[in-house]
Formats: structure tokens, sequence, C-alpha cells
């Protein structure tokens, strides 16, 4: 039986333009939103636990986007 890798659904909102931003990048990588932010707080949990200290919050949703596409 083949083991399930995501257990822990999680629903949160965001504006419009941040979703169409996210959804533009999505599907240029052909990859799912979920992916996507899976991605995202890999990368923040990776960063975090590397000594750096935690990230602060963004200046604009622009900052969001650039580092996602990085």
């Amino acid at each position: 039986m083949r083991k399930k890798l995501f257990t822990h659904g999680t629903t949160f909102f965001m504006t419009v333009e941040m979703y169409d931003k996210v959804k533009k990048i999505t599907d240029s990588r052909e990859i799912s939103v979920s992916n996507f932010v899976r991605e995202l707080i890999e990368e923040y949990l990776r960063k975090n636990s590397s000594g750096q200290g935690p990230i602060e919050n963004p200046k604009s949703q622009a900052e969001v986007i650039t580092y996602a596409n990085s």
C-alpha cells in the first residue's frame, strides 16, 4: 500500500492580485498552487533552521513573488 505524503490540509486566503500572480507562476512552471506553497514553506524552514534567524515579513507583495520566482 502506498504511503500518503501530505496528510495535513490547510486553508488560507489571499488577495485576487496575489492569487493571479501565484497562478501565473504555477502555470508557467506546470505545478500546482499547493506544491508552490509547499516549496515556499520548505525554503523558509530550511533558511530559518540554518541559523539565519527568522525571515522578516516582506515589505511588499512584490517581494514575495520575486522571492518565489528565484
